[in-house]
């Protein structure tokens, strides 16, 4: 469920805090656990709870499809990444809108009932660019 996910992430951080002291890393990745059919609501709320706690935002993304089993070696964010930005740039979605001549995509004036969402989303980007960057160096 939504308040347990937030719970279990508040516990999580917590406990890595209370041993950070320590200078012992509990978790190195920032684990984001998401529900396919409430990607997006998932993915903001926890990314929400993980902003009073920067140190956690700077570690590398690791997405757990919560019910499926599977080792996140990239592919797993890859797909992540797809489908989040799929249902962000969705038009029913309003936060972006298409300019038709252009085929640029733009923050829409209607639609998107948070501004602290449009921080949010650039959190996700940052997130993206840096697995980008580690897998271009992998190559």
């Amino acid at each position: 469920s939504t308040q347990s996910t937030g719970n279990e992430i508040l516990r999580k951080i917590a406990y890595e805090q209370f041993v950070s002291q320590g200078n012992v890393c509990v978790n190195p990745y920032m684990e984001l656990k998401v529900r396919r059919t409430h990607l997006l609501q998932d993915t903001l709320r926890q990314i929400q709870l993980y902003e009073n706690y920067p140190h956690v935002l700077k570690k590398p993304l690791k997405v757990i499809f919560e019910g499926e089993e599977g080792y996140d070696a990239g592919g797993v964010q890859k797909e992540f990444f797809l489908l989040l930005m799929r249902e962000l740039l969705s038009p029913d979605y309003g936060m972006f809108t298409v300019d038709p001549e252009s085929r640029f995509i733009w923050f829409s004036t209607f639609g998107f009932e948070n501004e602290a969402n449009y921080r949010l989303i650039g959190v996700l980007c940052v997130c993206k660019m840096k697995l980008v960057i580690s897998l271009r160096g992998k190559l």
